[in-house]
């Protein structure tokens, strides 16, 4: 059974009701900039844990040196610090506006309201793309094929020592676990590229096919990329899970100011109370000391 609309991702709402485009210039930002920045740092934290089994296959005295977990929390705020950098560009330059202008009087047509970037602004954008796809696709391709072929290699090496040194161990096993291994790593690099391949793909075709180059065929093609890249899991868009960060983010910081709040006004009714308590105290051993003396001054 297809999909609802109001079941839909909101890429594929976009084609299934590409205008009028009914949620505004707010959310059109938003759902902009989320679509770029969570493939981002979807990419760069898949490579992150790449270098981390590199560095702890290859180079284990190295991966050792500081804090498994400072490294961690240094390692994912920068993850999404640089993701949020490069995502700018779109939230920039993205719009709601008629796409349609009424021939006769040539009044735009609110009816045709979409979610998209200018035309004044496409040539900038697709420099954007062109960097994306090189910088979030084919840079951590080519590190993720280098990094696990190099891993591939130091475990082949470690497993054939192992088996110089120990006569007993079947061969044969030591020969099956090897060939998981080397299985495991290719079908990583192989699932990288089948899952992020076609949302560049598409793009890189709207990018470099001119409008009067389109046919129905690619038109197809292209559409078929796009579905696979939205709904097929690959290019998952985790706006959901970045909205509960933030709103996790924002209640733990909120929770941090009230504890603050709570503890400033503690102490300082603490404080206030002590401060009265001791100037009491200094009040009452001042007039004990004034009636003491003029109790001897009188009687004398």
């Amino acid at each position: 059974m297809p999909n609802a609309p109001g079941t839909l991702p909101p890429e594929l709402y976009s084609i299934w009701e590409a205008y009028p485009w009914k949620f505004g210039l707010p959310f059109c930002i938003v759902k902009s900039y989320l679509n770029e920045l969570t493939p981002y740092a979807s990419v760069l934290t898949i490579t992150a844990f790449t270098v981390e089994r590199y560095l702890a296959i290859c180079h284990p005295l190295k991966e050792q040196r500081g804090s498994r977990q400072t490294r961690a929390l240094r390692c994912v705020f920068t993850v999404w610090v640089v993701s949020a950098l490069c995502a700018l560009p779109y939230p920039v330059h993205t719009r709601v506006f008629p796409w349609v202008v009424n021939p006769i009087n040539q009044k735009p047509i609110d009816a045709s309201l979409v979610c998209s970037i200018p035309a004044r602004w496409l040539q900038i954008m697709i420099y954007c793309f062109q960097v994306s796809t090189f910088v979030f696709f084919v840079l951590p391709m080519v590190v993720i094929t280098v990094m696990y072929m190099m891993i591939g290699v130091r475990l082949r090496n470690a497993a054939l020592a192992n088996d110089v040194m120990s006569q007993t161990q079947s061969k044969t096993v030591a020969t099956r676990a090897r060939r998981a291994v080397i299985r495991m790593l290719v079908a990583v690099v192989v699932a990288f590229f089948v899952c992020w391949a076609p949302f560049h793909a598409q793009r890189l075709m709207t990018v470099y096919i001119k409008q009067n180059q389109w046919t129905r065929e690619l038109l197809t093609l292209q559409s078929h990329l796009f579905y696979v890249s939205e709904e097929g899991g690959c290019s998952v868009k985790f706006e959901v899970v970045s909205i509960v960060v933030v709103v996790v983010v924002v209640e733990v910081v909120v929770v941090v100011v009230v504890v603050v709040i709570v503890v400033v006004v503690v102490v300082v009714v603490v404080v206030v109370v002590v401060v009265v308590v001791v100037v009491v105290e200094v009040v009452v051993v001042v007039v004990v000391v004034v009636v003491v003396v003029v109790v001897v001054v009188v009687v004398s």
